[in-house]
């Protein structure tokens, strides 16, 4: 593998796989998206492609791209007990000041004092470690290592509580996905590896087997799991039919929630982690990703 640096992040290389990440704080400086192991590309063969935007419009959504976690979404830590001009932690991101009585959106920006982040170079990847600053009780450590091998990418991570109060939330990898730059709609392909029931944001029935599809044209959409499974690991495979190309997720770890949202530019497949830390105790977890070409999915 290789691995090349320039002034806003790094370029790994295997035999088949580009994998672009960007430095903590320089593609990405917003206060919803973990900054640790933020993917901004991925290559396979040096030919397909799979990473989009959340938005097209550069003053809509929340800067998302490519490959990015977010801790907290809907459970943000110590925001509730916080009084307004003090600060609340992000897992990921930093402190961030809850300015107003107005409940937590993950969509708002806060503003910001970043956790200290030390990024090591390994053999196979990168090593991210988020030192934590004391919030009113709350503290955690989180270490992340992202590696590569053939056309396989594998994120781990491992957050301590370090701090006297209980941490709970949650962790999910929002995928901006769009293969080969196809928009989203027939030729698309998502499979979980349960027979899932996926319901529309406007109650009806998506899927009752785990296996969701798309029309043509189809606007903005947003469909949550009813049946969570309650052991893991867990996978969604995703293809593209013009592209003959996909990519695999699995999740080594039960989850709590799973979703999938997108728009004619991008889709993404999410599982969530739920994080229940008491003073001084670890947890570990890992997400694996698998590209793949395959023309008879064409």
């Amino acid at each position: 593998m290789k691995i090349r640096t320039d002034t806003t992040g790094w370029e790994l290389t295997t035999n088949r796989l580009t994998v672009r990440v960007a430095k903590p704080g320089f593609i990405y400086r917003r206060t919803r998206f973990d900054w640790t192991a933020f993917i901004t590309d991925v290559i396979l063969d040096g030919r397909h492609t799979f990473c989009s935007t959340e938005s097209l419009h550069p003053l809509e959504g929340a800067g998302g791209i490519g490959l990015c976690s977010e801790f907290g979404i809907h459970e943000p830590i110590g925001y509730e007990e916080a009084g307004i001009g003090e600060n609340f932690p992000k897992l990921g991101v930093g402190l961030l000041r809850k300015e107003s009585d107005e409940s937590y959106f993950f969509m708002k920006d806060y503003s910001l004092e970043p956790f200290p982040c030390e990024i090591t170079q390994l053999p196979d990847g990168l090593a991210f470690e988020q030192s934590p600053i004391l919030c009113r009780g709350y503290a955690a450590r989180l270490k992340k290592t992202l590696t590569i091998k053939d056309n396989m990418l594998h994120i781990g991570y491992q957050l301590e509580n370090t701090g006297v109060e209980t941490i709970r939330t949650t962790e999910y990898c929002h995928n901006f996905v769009q293969i080969d730059q196809q928009p989203v709609g027939s030729d698309y392909d998502l499979t979980f590896s349960s027979p899932l029931t996926f319901s529309r944001n406007d109650g009806s029935i998506w899927s009752s087997n785990g296996h969701l599809t798309w029309n043509d044209g189809i606007p903005g959409f947003y469909a949550s799991c009813m049946d969570v499974p309650r052991t893991g690991p867990i996978w969604w495979e995703l293809w593209n039919k013009t592209a003959g190309a996909g990519l695999r997720e699995e999740l080594d770890t039960p989850v709590c929630r799973i979703a999938c949202w997108g728009m004619q530019h991008v889709v993404s497949a999410e599982m969530f982690k739920s994080i229940d830390l008491a003073r001084g105790e670890t947890d570990s977890w890992s997400r694996s990703y698998t590209f793949m070409a395959n023309p008879e999915k064409a």
